[in-house]
């Protein structure tokens, strides 16, 4: 009992420390809540983990159902794979669906290698172009393109100008064919992602 007196005699002062061992034994509650503080610290969330916009082995990834609201920006990883000798590496952002909010004016596109890029820091910036279209006459797309990239992360930004629904985002990485892809087919390949569902 004289080491349950000395600790609510002075609280918590740094002579009673040593009987707190004893303490957090009888008193469950006490126990309890030492058992939350060091699970609370344990769960500080860390980095949110940044979603990949290619499939690495893969030459082409379809991602699909991209949205955000003006101001909003969204943050992918585009992976090159050690080795991958690849002769080019493209992105392209659309939105194909006829009467789906959208359009090349709500959204630009940056690529930056190592690190996530910002509206003023980024080693690539999208340009607009156009091909012919089945929804309509034209369309326009947002494309970056990269010649003989090094490998390791290039991170990319879509920073939303107006709010934009059902983007489609392709990344290709290509890499020659290897004997072995010659000889037996391994299947598509190509790889559709979706990121949501259209909202009416």
């Amino acid at each position: 009992m004289r080491c349950l007196g000395s600790f609510l005699l002075f609280a918590g002062i740094s002579s009673s420390l040593g009987c707190l061992p004893q303490l957090l034994g009888h008193f469950s509650p006490l126990r309890s809540f030492a058992r939350r503080l060091g699970k609370s610290a344990q769960d500080t969330p860390a980095k949110a983990e940044i979603p990949m916009i290619n499939v690495p082995g893969q030459r082409f990834t379809a991602t699909h159902g991209i949205k955000a609201k003006k101001g909003e920006q969204k943050l992918f990883l585009f992976l090159i794979e050690d080795g991958a000798k690849a002769n080019y590496a493209a992105i392209s952002a659309n939105v194909a669906l006829a009467g789906i909010e959208g359009g090349h004016d709500r959204y630009d596109l940056y690529l930056r290698y190592g690190l996530p890029p910002t509206v003023e820091q980024h080693d690539y910036r999208s340009v607009v172009t156009a091909s012919d279209s089945y929804v309509g006459q034209r369309l326009y797309s947002h494309d970056i393109r990269i010649e003989r990239p090094r490998p390791g992360p290039y991170y990319l930004l879509i920073q939303a100008r107006k709010s934009f629904r059902e983007l489609l985002v392709t990344a290709i990485v290509d890499t020659p064919p290897e004997e072995e892809d010659v000889l037996v087919r391994r299947g598509p390949g190509f790889v559709i992602q979706r990121m949501g569902e259209p909202q009416n």
